[in-house]
């Protein structure tokens, strides 16, 4: 398990979408459509994706700015919308 420290309070980090997004589209002018994940060059220390077929309902979820975080893999903050450790 691997310990990382978080960047401090209102770090926003860059955000992804698979697919169509509209709403996010509207509320982030500068998120970014990938085909895969594999297309994703973060230039933060974490990101957002957002999973297609998934409609954020409360912005606020993109707030989230992690203190200290535990990494196995990938954090889910909720259906469809994952928190990733930029490697």
């Amino acid at each position: 398990m691997t310990y990382y420290k978080g960047i401090g309070p209102n770090k926003m980090y860059d955000i992804y979408y698979i697919g169509e997004n509209k709403s996010l589209k509207e509320n982030y002018p500068f998120a970014k459509q990938v085909s895969n994940e594999q297309n994703i060059n973060s230039k933060t220390s974490m990101y957002w994706l957002i999973e297609p077929n998934t409609e954020i309902t409360d912005f606020e979820v993109l707030d989230y700015t992690p203190a200290l975080i535990i990494i196995a893999s990938t954090n889910m903050y909720g259906n469809g919308i994952r928190i990733i450790m930029a490697v």
